[in-house]
């Protein structure tokens, strides 16, 4: 049997203190693990941005940005 959609979230993880750590699509098949979809981001604790990118069929797909922790690109 083929994998069927049923659903697509924005799922996202935090630090403790509430503020983002992590944030990206997953699509919710039967029969298979979810995949990622979309757009990612991943935050520093401090708040400032980590890595950005995107993922097609659970993999990373395209030009990706890191960040060092002082927001350098």
């Amino acid at each position: 049997l083929k994998p069927i959609l049923v659903e697509t979230e924005i799922a996202t993880d935090k630090y403790e203190d509430g503020k983002l750590k992590r944030q990206v699509g997953v699509h919710v098949y039967t029969g298979i693990p979810e995949q990622y979809e979309g757009e990612f981001k991943e935050w520093y604790p401090n708040g400032k941005l980590w890595k950005q990118g995107n993922y097609k069929e659970d993999k990373r797909e395209g030009l990706w940005k890191f960040w060092h922790e002082n927001g350098t690109l």
